[in-house]
């Protein structure tokens, strides 16, 4: 898990997610998939190299949710990084 990072309820916002240090330098991610817990919006991903882009919006303040990122490289790995967002009120 990469830790829990924090989300103002109003805010939309991106957090990125590195693969890199998981995979060998002769390989990338290929594809992605995201998910989030339902009560925060993956309002959208995108893939940059070996770095997935997850923008995320809304929020319940005061709660906590998981986002999930499954990566799949060319030679065949499934990679899955999570991290946790904590909303809160500004």
């Amino acid at each position: 898990m990469l830790g829990i990072r924090r989300k103002p309820d109003e805010s939309r916002m991106d957090y990125d997610v590195d693969f890199a240090r998981l995979i060998p330098a002769d390989d990338r991610v290929i594809s992605m998939e995201t998910r989030a817990d339902e009560g925060i919006e993956l309002a959208s991903s995108q893939l940059f190299g070996n770095v997935v882009k997850v923008w995320l919006a809304g929020g319940t303040a005061r709660k906590t949710y998981t986002v999930t990122v499954l990566a799949t490289t060319q030679q065949g790995r499934i990679v899955e990084e999570c991290f946790k967002i904590r909303v809160t009120e500004c």
